[in-house]
């Protein structure tokens, strides 16, 4: 189909962020199965992880970048998971007692010699490499913040070992969709900063390699030229598709317990209240303030 327009195409960075630690597993500790999920010696023992003895005596994996601080009004929209999984990589980095391979580090596992190693440089990625992407990412969510995540990608990738780096560095490169030049000029011009408006500092890319947004294809010069004074401001739109996703499921549970446009709507609408009213249970003083 010929729109006659440029479009953006705006990729979920959640998943693109994912693709690095998943290949990393296969090659320093084993493919994957459809039957039986991980099948390496490390990661084989993630399903029985929570019947391990907790080890008090933890090596606490410390160093690298703090991870963002999380606003409230986006902390009560994340899940029970999220917030847990924020919550223990803290721990660990700051060697302190806390579903995954940060939270086997603080187990007795039993690993030894080469899969202790695998099982360090899994747990040193996830915490210095992946979480602090994720949450970066739930917090700067716009599409200007995209090419900054690229940045801290490649920042906090110089501390990984060398073994880590080249295992996980082709699939960086093929996830970094917001380093396309769209991109990186749609993220100066909605900066703060005049000099990165003013584009000073733009690298120098070689005629046909500098694409304009899609966004500013309609601006008059003098609209262009405002930017100068002004940062741009960019169409509020996420580089992550999580609302999307469990608006999808939502959909899909609703079409299969009910039939109707205005059932589907009900089905929705209710359950939403009803998790509103009821929320999730940690203990009998969460149910006690629901009355």
């Amino acid at each position: 189909m010929m729109l006659g327009r440029k479009l953006f195409w705006s990729i979920c960075v959640l998943h693109t962020n994912e693709l690095p630690l998943r290949h990393l597993i296969t090659s320093i500790d084993g493919p994957t199965s459809s039957d039986t999920g991980f099948t390496g010696p490390v990661c084989s023992l993630l399903s029985s992880v929570n019947e391990t003895q907790y080890n008090a005596e933890f090596r606490g994996v410390l160093g690298d970048e703090d991870l963002t601080e999380i606003p409230e009004y986006i902390l009560v929209n994340m899940s029970t998971d999220q917030q847990v999984s924020y919550q223990l990589v803290q721990a660990v980095k700051r060697a302190f007692s806390p579903q995954s391979l940060v939270y086997m580090w603080t187990r007795k596992h039993g690993l030894t010699g080469k899969e202790l190693n695998t099982l360090e440089f899994l747990v040193k990625y996830c915490l210095q490499v992946y979480f602090k992407l994720y949450y970066d990412i739930k917090v700067h969510h716009r599409l200007e913040d995209g090419p900054k995540h690229i940045l801290t990608q490649l920042r906090v990738m110089r501390s990984q070992p060398k073994k880590v780096q080249t295992a996980v560095t082709f699939y960086v490169r093929t996830g970094a969709w917001f380093a396309h030049s769209e991109c990186v000029l749609l993220s100066l011009m909605a900066s703060q900063s005049e000099d990165d408006r003013s584009l000073q500092t733009l690298i120098s890319w070689q005629p046909g390699q500098v694409h304009e947004p899609a966004f500013t294809c309609s601006l008059s010069g003098d609209q262009i030229q405002e930017i100068l004074v002004k940062p741009y401001e960019v169409p509020e739109f996420s580089i992550h598709t999580q609302s999307t996703e469990r608006v999808v499921k939502q959909m899909t549970e609703a079409a299969a317990a009910v039939v109707g446009q205005q059932a589907r709507d009900g089905f929705i609408r209710a359950r939403a209240h009803h998790r509103e009213t009821m929320p999730c249970f940690r203990s009998k003083k969460d149910m006690m303030d629901t009355f």
